[in-house]
């Protein structure tokens, strides 16, 4: 098995998983940027869900958690996306 593939499986395996981490109507909190930085030193991936009701705009959350949790995006279908550390 290369190591895409082992890859691509991982991630589908994520994608079927239940989301690790919910951002709530207030979006990207000081709780929230700390909770994906403990997720990401234990997993490679999480996935994290966002609040249909969330007030700010979802991208520039997601950007943000991405900035301050020093990870890349990796998949993103509506609400949930999924993000991982970067080595």
């Amino acid at each position: 098995m290369s190591a895409s593939n082992a890859g691509s499986k991982k991630l589908a395996g994520i994608r079927e998983a239940m989301a690790t981490l919910q951002i709530g109507k207030k979006g990207v909190t000081e709780e929230v940027i700390k909770e994906a930085k403990t997720q990401l030193k234990i997993k490679e991936y999480i996935k994290v869900k966002m609040l249909k009701n969330m007030k700010e705009d979802k991208n520039k959350a997601i950007q943000q958690l991405l900035k301050q949790t020093k990870a890349e995006l990796v998949d993103k279908r509506g609400n949930v996306f999924i993000i991982k550390k970067v080595k």
